[in-house]
């Protein structure tokens, strides 16, 4: 069997979305964990190594590419950096979401997305039936191994009086992260109009979904985005057909749900996961938009004696602190923001090239300029595509999915030759 790119998507979202429950629930080896870790790094750049395809012959985006890719080698090098380990961390990481849209952009005439959408589809299902399961169990339960080793009794475990899930995952990241493909997902799915009306329903299991992972990065993504594809994707203020189908879908839904008694509890899991989610919501409200306006305040205001060129690659990521230590340059310096932690990892110069990276690679996608624009400045301002891998990975294929709902369909002949 070939490895195509087709193969090579479905390998990268199994590996990412159910290596944690390896971790957690089959081998919890520390060793087996940083395995599959490694696997999961270098990955996006072996794929697009390995899948060479190029459908375009545009040379401008291997040129901006291969120079970031020699000035994160540059940045690898920095001989303020603590250990060589930590830029070979770093040099992956940052290559991460990258590698996934450039792999992209050179077989994109081959990527059979609607077969990829569904099984995003069914991973959707298993993640928030999971999620739903775990965020009613208590916090010895089983199911909730991960939590209880990180003391679930803390409120930072908790949605209001709920677990906060991780569902296939060993991390709270990893489920939240997952909502991001599953949104997207959803509206390739109506954009498409695969399902037709029913569609709707992908996207309203994506709202509960994140309402139950207790995110408020994650909601806030969710509910933005939906308003801002809705109004400037689809056209729904002007597309009466559009509109019609979601309120008569709702309509029908709620309908049939409240005649059969609500057999399956959606109304009330809905309810509660609303409630919960805005009790913590409500709670640290303040706490989340000083995180977001401080990394912008650190990136323009706060003293760093290396603000050029920064300490190396991969000096402020966890697991390569963890493992080999951390630099005393950084000691006293407190980072959470990524922006920030660019800056400190490549200075000013790795913070700018990669927003024009970030821009180019955005602008190269067939979506409106408003959806663009937006997408460029959400990112930048919530989403850490470098430091959370993934958040790196799902949003990457997440906008991959959704941009094929702007291109022709691959032929069964087409689909047949690129597997062959």
């Amino acid at each position: 069997m070939k490895y195509t790119y087709n193969y090579s998507l479905y390998i990268l979202l199994a590996l990412v979305t159910f290596s944690g429950a390896i971790r957690k629930w089959i081998i919890p080896s520390g060793a087996v964990g940083n395995i599959l870790l490694g696997i999961v790094l270098i990955l996006p750049l072996l794929n697009l190594i390995l899948v060479s395809k190029d459908d375009e012959g545009d040379v401008e985006k291997y040129n901006l590419f291969t120079f970031y890719l020699i000035s994160l080698l540059i940045f690898g090098l920095n001989p303020l950096n603590q250990s060589i380990y930590h830029a070979i961390f770093g040099f992956f990481i940052h290559l991460i979401f990258f590698s996934i849209l450039l792999s992209y952009l050179k077989n994109k005439n081959n990527f059979n997305a609607k077969y990829f959408s569904f099984f995003i589809l069914v991973c959707i299902i298993i993640e928030v039936i999971l999620g739903s399961i775990q965020s009613v169990s208590s916090a010895d339960s089983f199911i909730n191994r991960y939590a209880v080793s990180e003391d679930i009794e803390t409120s930072a475990a908790l949605v209001g009086d709920a677990i906060r899930v991780t569902g296939t995952f060993s991390y709270i990241a990893g489920y939240s992260a997952f909502q991001f493909i599953g949104l997207f997902a959803s509206f390739y799915l109506i954009k498409k109009y695969i399902f037709k009306q029913y569609s709707y329903l992908f996207l309203a299991l994506v709202v509960y979904g994140a309402l139950i992972s207790g995110s408020r990065g994650t909601v806030g993504f969710v509910i933005l985005t939906s308003i801002v594809f809705f109004i400037f994707e689809l056209k729904i203020l002007s597309n009466t057909k559009t509109l019609f189908n979601i309120i008569s879908i709702s309509i029908i839904f709620m309908f049939v749900n409240f005649a059969t008694g609500d057999p399956l509890n959606i109304v009330s899991k809905f309810s509660k996961s609303y409630d919960n989610f805005i009790l913590r919501a409500s709670g640290s409200q303040e706490e989340g938009q000083k995180r977001i306006f401080a990394d912008i305040d650190d990136v323009l205001f706060r003293e760093f004696e290396y603000k050029v060129t920064g300490v190396g690659l991969g000096s402020t990521y966890q697991g390569a602190n963890a493992l080999f230590g951390t630099t005393p340059l950084l000691q006293g310096i407190t980072y959470e923001g990524e922006q920030f932690r660019l800056i400190l990892e490549g200075g000013y110069l790795l913070f700018i090239f990669r927003l024009i990276l970030l821009g180019y690679f955005i602008s190269k996608l067939e979506f409106s300029k408003i959806f663009k624009i937006y997408l460029f400045i959400i990112i930048i301002l919530v989403m850490p595509i470098v430091f959370n891998i993934y958040t790196s990975i799902y949003l990457a294929l997440g906008l991959i999915l959704l941009n094929q709902a702007y291109l022709p369909e691959l032929s069964n002949k087409e689909i047949e030759e690129d597997s062959a």
